[in-house]
């Protein structure tokens, strides 16, 4: 049994922020590409990462940056 990282809702919680990708980015001294691929879905965030973009984006915990789908055995 398992958790797997479904959807991502940093779109969502950027526009609820009233704070574009850019000043995300710029936040968490990262460039805008790799936000970007948060995103549009390339990649998905390290659990550093989703810490730190929880912290900036004042969120009480990283898990609600994503959808979790439980995996049965």
């Amino acid at each position: 049994m398992a958790y797997q990282m479904g959807r991502c809702h940093l779109s969502y919680w950027l526009r609820v922020r009233n704070m574009s990708p850019s000043e995300l980015a710029k936040e968490l001294k990262v460039d805008r590409q790799q936000v970007n691929s948060w995103l549009n879905g390339t990649r998905k965030m390290s659990m550093t990462s989703a810490k730190n973009v929880a912290h900036v984006l004042k969120l009480e915990k990283a898990e609600d940056l994503y959808d979790w789908i439980w995996i049965p055995n």
